[in-house]
């Protein structure tokens, strides 16, 4: 009898590694088939003589490609190309800026960005190094952008060594990337390169008990999903986001009920299907992060989350001859009209885009077809709904969510709150970001206002800062 079951036990043994062996010839047949793929479209593309601008064009994964393609913003490829640090050779050290944040010091976050975007690609050096020695905080948002930087260009140069003619004549195609000064930089970045950022992403990922993470996943929607595909994707990510907001709820003993736990789920799954209504690419990234500061008698932590996307931004999607959605558009213009008669603009403050941006905002608001979607809640909806996580009321200046499209940003601190508007049993809900409660007056500059930087596309980031008098159970 034991003679019977061990043999029956190798059989399932030897089969299932037998699949494995057969999983893995296939994955590495793929594999190949995926470089031959790439090799023969990279040859089929290229007329005359090799360009590494031709070869970026053809090999760039998405992302970058897309920030290279935007011209209205510091990653054009026509100005990353031709910066000076991209002459330098050997090793290159980049400091990341004292205050990482695209949020409160955007200038300089833009201005890293684009020069490690620069060095890292176009750079004749052959060794880049970051370092976060020097720098006393990092937002979620400003490091998830250099993050899909390192990881589309490390992929683009992977695939260019795959091609003997590209890594033969662009020698900086074999650069090694990596951090420096790590002994030196603050615990608390240092969890979250360890947790979510770079160093994670790159293998060095690390546990910590006062860390709840939530990676980054970077989701495209395919053409060929009908409505209930996307619908189940939608739903998976839905899920992993509210599973990261109970996590991190719990390290304050705080718990939420069903109900709101269901509507907590509707509301994150409504700035998903924003995020990738508002995207010309149908793509969307999100990525979270809460820290619990043990060292604080009151048991403070700090939660954020950042949903994204890139490509045209909020004011294009609706400018668009084409938008599908013509009726939203009409109320846009008349909206600007009524501005330009009461003389409401403030050239490089406050123009149409930030109005039109804002507009977008709205409950009922969407730039699809108003029949393929009867009515979304809008993006003020889930900001709403977001705050009362922490039971908002006095307004908290470290509390905070930012949206941030072309050269438009929206702050959200707690000091303006939805109201109801239209005909009852019809009513929608705005946020106008005025005394008067209605998008015909002018929003207030310090929460509605124009910027020197401009944004691809669309990202929300929120910092919420949660103490133990703020929750409340249920």
């Amino acid at each position: 009898m034991k003679d019977k079951l061990a043999e029956k036990r190798f059989r399932k043994d030897f089969t299932r590694q037998q699949l494995k062996v057969a999983e893995r010839r296939g994955a590495m047949q793929r594999a190949y088939g995926r470089r031959q793929a790439r090799k023969d479209t990279f040859r089929d593309s290229i007329s005359g003589q090799v360009t590494f601008d031709k070869v970026v064009e053809t090999l760039m994964p998405d992302t970058v490609a897309l920030l290279l393609e935007s011209s209205n913003s510091v990653f054009s490829q026509d100005v990353i190309k031709h910066r000076e640090e991209t002459h330098i050779r050997g090793q290159f050290k980049l400091e990341v800026p004292e205050i990482f944040s695209i949020v409160d010091k955007p200038e300089d976050a833009y201005e890293f960005l684009a020069k490690s975007l620069a060095v890292v690609l176009y750079g004749k050096n052959s060794d880049v190094r970051f370092d976060y020695s020097k720098c006393d905080r990092v937002d979620v948002g400003a490091q998830v952008l250099l993050d899909l930087i390192l990881i589309d260009v490390i992929a683009f140069f992977n695939r260019c060594l795959g091609t003997r003619l590209i890594h033969n004549k662009f020698k900086w195609v074999r650069k090694a990337v990596g951090a420096t000064g790590l002994k030196s930089t603050k615990v608390s970045i240092q969890q979250l390169l360890r947790s979510i950022g770079s160093l994670a992403i790159f293998g060095e990922e690390k546990a910590f008990s006062n860390i709840v993470p939530c990676a980054l996943t970077r989701y495209r929607r395919d053409p060929k999903w009908t409505g209930e595909a996307a619908a189940e994707h939608k739903e998976v990510e839905t899920t992993r986001l509210l599973e990261y907001v109970v996590k991190s709820l719990e390290k304050v003993d705080k718990t939420l009920t069903e109900e709101k736990l269901d509507s907590l789920g509707i509301v994150i799954g409504e700035a998903l299907t924003n995020a990738e209504e508002h995207s010309s690419s149908h793509r969307r990234i999100s990525i979270g992060y809460f820290r619990l500061d043990d060292t604080d008698p009151e048991r403070v932590g700090t939660f954020r989350l950042v949903i994204l996307n890139f490509g045209t931004t909020i004011y294009e999607k609706f400018a668009d001859p084409d938008c599908p959605n013509p009726g939203i558009v009409e109320q846009m213009r008349k909206l600007s009209s009524s501005y330009t008669r009461k003389g409401f603009w403030r050239p490089g403050k406050f123009e149409e885009e930030e109005l039109w941006t804002l507009y977008a905002l709205q409950e009922g608001v969407t730039s699809i077809d108003p029949l393929e979607r009867r009515r979304g809640k809008g993006t003020i909806r889930y900001i709403e709904n977001f705050f009362e996580i922490k039971g908002l009321g006095d307004q908290d200046m470290k509390s905070r969510m930012t949206l941030l499209s072309g050269k438009s940003r929206i702050t959200f601190d707690g000091k303006y709150r939805t109201s109801s508007r239209g005909p009852k049993g019809d009513e929608v809900r705005v946020m106008t970001f005025n005394s008067s409660g209605t998008l015909e007056d002018s929003p207030d500059s310090k929460y509605v206002e124009a910027v020197k930087n401009y944004f691809p596309g669309v990202l929300i980031s929120a910092r919420i800062l949660l103490q133990r008098d703020d929750l409340q159970n249920g």
